[in-house]
């Protein structure tokens, strides 16, 4: 695996074949407050064999604040599958189009004047916004800011915007040739297998 930097004119060349692409499945991997608990207990345990008490006692204390409501979504990623399905991601049955757009853990879905959806809103209004993706055609794909966050506009006036809320922002392009692009330390970065 290799990574390049990229300049935002690399950036615009690669993502440029998209535009010509409609979503053809969107799915959300969804995060409940059970998994996230075991993964901040195992992280507690990890820390307390390193002798680092402080850390310990404090992924301790969010994984008892997160086993009080153990089925509330904690966070959603999200996914738009682009063009056709002719393949799956390895080891599952999840389709996979010749593109992939992937959302973090924070995202929105914006009209023109409010955000429809976002990583925090009720499953079903989600789902229904989701049905209603399909089909359209990638207008643009475009960065911004400083540390670059992805903005997707698409056919019947919809947006989809990722933004992180800490360390480096949390979206990535799966491109037809193999290879993906994300946002890191401040860079666009183009990753290869």
């Amino acid at each position: 695996m290799s990574d390049v930097t990229l300049e935002p004119s690399e950036f615009e060349r690669l993502v440029r074949p998209l535009r010509r692409l409609k979503v053809s499945h969107g799915w959300q991997d969804l995060h409940r407050n059970r998994e996230s608990a075991v993964a901040m207990r195992f992280l507690a345990q990890l820390h307390g064999s390193t002798g680092n008490e402080e850390l310990a006692t404090g992924y301790e204390g969010i994984a008892t604040k997160l086993e009080v409501n153990p089925e509330h979504i904690w966070h959603s990623t999200l996914t738009l599958e682009l063009g056709a399905l002719e393949r799956t991601y390895a080891g599952t049955t999840l389709a996979r189009g010749e593109a992939s757009l992937h959302f973090g853990q924070w995202w929105r879905i914006e009209s023109p004047r409010a955000i429809v959806v976002s990583t925090k809103t009720n499953q079903r209004q989600i789902e229904e916004e989701l049905k209603l993706l399909k089909g359209r055609r990638v207008l643009g794909v475009q960065v911004t800011g400083r540390l670059p966050e992805m903005v997707v506009s698409f056919s019947g006036r919809r947006w989809i915007q990722s933004f992180g809320d800490y360390g480096n922002p949390s979206w990535h392009i799966a491109l037809p040739d193999s290879s993906s692009v994300s946002s890191r330390s401040g860079r666009l970065v183009r990753t290869t297998l």
